[in-house]
């Protein structure tokens, strides 16, 4: 399917009105999961460099679910590139140039893609990781994000005025996604509430999010950056999701330990190696968008109660990864 495919898209690249040169040819086949591939993921074209032209590549699907995705990825895509201001942040975006079913049967996203290889690539060499390089893509990531979020800015407001939004709905979705564990949590989240209220009048920004935002999902060239695979976007959002997620996922990828608490503990409470990297990571984060840094104890379990609900959500229904998630969440609470 996939070759037939790629064969059609390059035979009637005209007639499909793709705002874009015509590529010369695929270059490589790659699925999003590193396991084996199951008929409802989203498969990948990457195609080569056209003569004047960057790389493209092609996300195809084939159930609804995976059509939802595709979506969500280029509507988001197109409302957040309008938001943000600066011609050297839109170069770091993928720019989405075609979206349509074709053939009669798959519905493709096409996109520029990104020059580059992704950071773990050059974080782990040999098996090895290499400590100053993870400290200095900790800022380049963090530097991204400062200017994303502070470009795509909707508002600021208060803890009480989002605390419905933000707080309530993530645990009464949590409660009803996993039934068995909110009764599990059900007094940590009366004690997360009152402890929500006591700091009801500080203030964090709306902004949008990339809803992935980690070590696989940025590209790097030289001191070129680039942040692909945009399908979890959300134009109006916590400023926390991305906050957290990316030293998340690295203190998981990258502490040495197959073990998910200790993985998440050692870095984020712990004296390992990570430990000041991500204080530090933290603290300048808060600094540089204004927020008060207690804020950050009280959204990290929310940020992970939204993490799992969007595991088991319609489109994406991934228990394993929700599992994942359930995990790191006892880990957070002394669970």
């Amino acid at each position: 399917m996939i070759l037939q495919l790629k064969d059609f898209l390059l035979s009637n690249w005209d007639n499909l009105h793709i705002p874009h040169e015509k590529p010369d040819d695929l270059v490589f086949i790659k699925f999003p999961s590193r396991q084996q591939v199951k008929g409802a993921l989203t498969s990948f074209l990457i195609f080569s460099s056209c003569s004047r032209g960057p790389l493209l590549y092609a996300k195809i699907a084939i159930t609804t679910p995976t059509i939802t995705s595709l979506n969500n990825e280029y509507y988001n895509l197109v409302a957040i590139l309008k938001k943000v201001k600066s011609i050297s942040l839109k170069k770091t975006f993928p720019k989405p140039l075609f979206l349509g079913k074709i053939n009669n049967k798959e519905y493709v996203l096409l996109e520029t893609a990104s020059v580059g290889r992704d950071m773990i690539d050059d974080i782990c060499v040999k098996g090895i990781f290499r400590e100053r390089t993870i400290s200095q893509y900790f800022h380049t990531a963090l530097s991204w994000l400062i200017q994303f979020q502070k470009e795509t800015e909707a508002a600021r407001v208060r803890v009480v005025d989002k605390f419905k939004d933000f707080i309530q709905e993530p645990i009464v979705q949590f409660k009803h996604t996993f039934p068995r564990e909110g009764k599990e949590f059900s007094s940590f989240f009366m004690r997360l509430k009152s402890h929500f209220k006591k700091f009801k009048n500080e203030s964090f920004p709306i902004v949008s999010i990339h809803g992935d935002f980690n070590f696989y999902n940025i590209f790097v060239k030289n001191d070129t950056l680039s942040v692909i695979d945009w399908e979890d976007s959300i134009v109006e959002f916590l400023p926390f999701i991305d906050a957290f997620h990316f030293p998340t996922v690295s203190a998981i990828q990258l502490s040495n330990t197959g073990d998910l608490k200790k993985g998440l503990t050692h870095s984020h409470i712990g004296t390992n190696w990570l430990h000041p990297i991500i204080t530090g990571y933290y603290n300048r984060y808060c600094t540089e968008i204004g927020i008060n840094p207690a804020l950050l104890s009280l959204f990290f379990p929310i940020y992970l109660i939204i993490m799992a609900n969007k595991a088991m959500a319609p489109y994406r229904n991934h228990p394993e990864l929700a599992q994942v998630r359930l995990n790191l969440l006892r880990s957070a609470i002394g669970g």
